[in-house]
């Protein structure tokens, strides 16, 4: 996605026995005046942890780091920055299964939806149809609007980039499906 100047973009990057291509769970966020990205980097790492996103996978993930990407593209800076640590779940995490999290807009259409997956969904949490336990959706609901409350208290607000370089909409809330999910064009073969 294209990033405009005066926006950014997060990639949160997990490698582990749940993710054994790696994973990425990447946002958009405005920049405030005077930002840089290895500031950017430990503020977001620091959202992550503090909200309790590490309690929605398994141990079997590791979340290495962040790479932050400020617009424009072309000339935009950008740093990585390590993270470390493992997810919150003791319980084992399920074949190549992911959270399916939605987020929203008040742009309608398409144009006004984005997603991301969370990998490495513990199998406790998951019933033999592939529903995810309704505690679990409701934990996973708190911690995101969690995240996105944190995340704006620093400065920034979450955003959906858009394919076309268009300005970018506000995320204004996050859901989590109800069913597991896979990213088959990603799983090993």
């Amino acid at each position: 996605m294209p990033i405009p100047s005066g926006f950014g973009q997060v990639n949160y990057r997990f490698s582990g026995a749940g993710a054994p291509s790696g994973a990425e769970v990447t946002f958009g966020f405005t920049v405030p005046g005077g930002d840089d990205p290895t500031t950017a980097g430990g503020d977001l790492i620091t959202a992550w942890n503090a909200t309790d996103m590490p309690d929605l996978y398994s141990l079997s993930l590791t979340f290495e780091e962040v790479l932050v990407k400020f617009g424009p593209d072309a000339t935009g800076p950008s740093a990585v920055t390590p993270a470390g640590g493992a997810g919150g779940l003791g319980a084992a995490g399920g074949p190549q299964q992911a959270y399916l999290v939605h987020k929203h807009t008040a742009l309608g259409g398409r144009q006004g939806r984005g997603r991301f997956y969370i990998p490495g969904v513990a199998e406790a949490d998951v019933d033999p149809s592939g529903t995810i336990l309704a505690a679990r959706i409701t934990a996973a609901t708190t911690i995101l609007e969690d995240f996105r409350a944190l995340v704006a208290l620093g400065g920034r607000e979450l955003v959906l980039l858009h394919r076309d370089g268009s300005t970018p909409t506000a995320i204004t809330s996050m859901t989590m499906d109800a069913k597991v999910a896979t990213q088959r064009r990603r799983n090993r073969r």
